[in-house]
């Protein structure tokens, strides 16, 4: 498929807040990008599947009612489940950052062991020092290649990005995270100045999460949840393009398989 006519939809809710910026990203590869309400998808005016790319982006959908995430999700999945069902089974590439991994765990997109999930297999709790952090961190990239959007970067290399979330701290069954683990599932951890692990140390680790993780992805991997902001560090202006080549192998991927 020609760059030009790859469609990414960048679903946003109100509270929604790194949209434009997220949206931004995909038109500068050359994408055809749209920042579109999900009321749009509730009245049929706009159809998931005409779509290639899914882009679930940070921010503070509906206020964190409830709890973070979790009314995003349940709206999509009430009314969407099928077109949701549909984009998941064709591969086609999903992203959720920040509040978008979130949502994503919230609706059983994630962990993704095996399809979705109608039960909540994992969360996205409190972090651990009860503050919320916005800063920059290290990442690693911990995929051995199951992930379409890791496909190519370095794993000696510290990933610069920056954090914005107060609720981060990936919780998961230890009968979970084992399968995570062997399954090739977690993608991106925190790690301290010299690419070693965090091993949960703060402020390496912001959050607390468990095996220092920052992102993960489905069984198939083409689902990526993470915390830190990639869309925030892909552009020379904002000092540092750390983030980049995962927007990029999204946009590379949809090229070469559709």
């Amino acid at each position: 498929m020609e760059k030009n006519k790859i469609k990414v939809c960048v679903l946003r809710e109100p509270g929604t807040n790194c949209d434009r910026e997220t949206n931004y990203i995909f038109n500068k590869l050359g994408a055809d990008s749209r920042v579109i309400h999900l009321n749009k998808f509730l009245s049929k005016e706009e159809k998931l599947n005409d779509y290639h790319i899914l882009v679930f982006p940070g921010g503070f959908s509906n206020s964190d009612h409830i709890r973070s995430g979790v009314v995003f999700a349940k709206k999509l999945m009430k009314e969407l489940s099928a077109d949701v069902e549909e984009f998941v089974n064709a591969k086609k590439p999903i992203i959720g950052i920040c509040n978008g991994f979130q949502i994503l765990v919230e609706a059983g997109l994630l962990p993704g062991l095996d399809g979705i999930s109608k039960t909540q297999q994992a969360a996205l709790a409190t972090n651990e020092k009860l503050t919320f952090e916005s800063r920059s961190v290290n990442l690693i990239n911990a995929s051995r290649g199951k992930c379409i959007f890791a496909q190519g970067i370095p794993y000696d290399k510290l990933l610069k990005m920056p954090v914005a979330h107060g609720e981060g701290n990936f919780k998961i069954s230890q009968e979970l995270l084992m399968k995570l683990i062997e399954n090739d599932q977690i993608v991106f951890i925190y790690g301290d100045d010299k690419a070693r692990p965090a091993n949960g140390k703060y402020p390496f680790n912001p959050n607390g999460s468990v095996y220092d993780i920052a992102g993960i992805c489905n069984s198939t991997g083409t689902i990526l949840g993470m915390m830190p902001h990639p869309e925030r560090a892909s552009d020379v202006s904002v000092g540092s393009t750390s983030g980049l080549a995962i927007f990029e192998n999204a946009v590379r991927y949809v090229e070469e398989r559709f």
